[in-house]
């Protein structure tokens, strides 16, 4: 009996082994094509005019599974002046709104806080609004962002 059990031990290690490489393989993969679609969504992002009276404050790049590039924002624009802005240049590229979502802040507390969301084929364009928080470091988000 002690070598059935010697041989059923082996062939479990041997088994989760092999899904473990097979995952790992399968996510390298996926970074791989992430990193392919690189210059297709930064050339997506640029194509988007920079909303007049909007301040960029930091530029942001995410890689991983998916790919992300956007700015941060500083403004004093209201929120209904930035969403015309981007509903118009937007479709102008051939983007569809999908939709809106209020948000809350870190803190749980309601600021007025909006995201939008609009799609262009494998594309999704996003705008995050922080709302009437005080001291924010920005006001809105903008990025592209492509994700299997």
């Amino acid at each position: 009996m002690r070598f059935n059990k010697s041989i059923i031990l082996l062939v479990v290690l041997l088994a989760g082994l092999c899904l473990f490489t097979y995952i790992l393989e399968k996510e390298n993969a996926q970074i791989e094509l992430s990193r392919q679609k690189l210059p297709e969504v930064r050339m997506a992002f640029h194509q988007i005019k920079h909303l007049t009276g909007a301040a960029p404050v930091s530029e942001l790049m995410e890689t991983g599974e998916s790919m992300t590039v956007g700015v941060l924002y500083q403004t004093n624009l209201k929120y209904s002046e930035i969403r015309a802005y981007y509903d118009d240049e937007l479709a102008k590229n051939g983007y569809r709104f999908q939709k809106e979502l209020k948000t809350n802040g870190a803190d749980g507390k309601d600021y007025g806080g909006k995201q939008v969301f609009y799609s262009n084929g494998e594309l999704t364009a996003f705008i995050h609004h922080v709302g009437e928080k005080p001291n924010s470091e920005y006001s809105y988000y903008f990025c592209i962002y492509w994700n299997p």
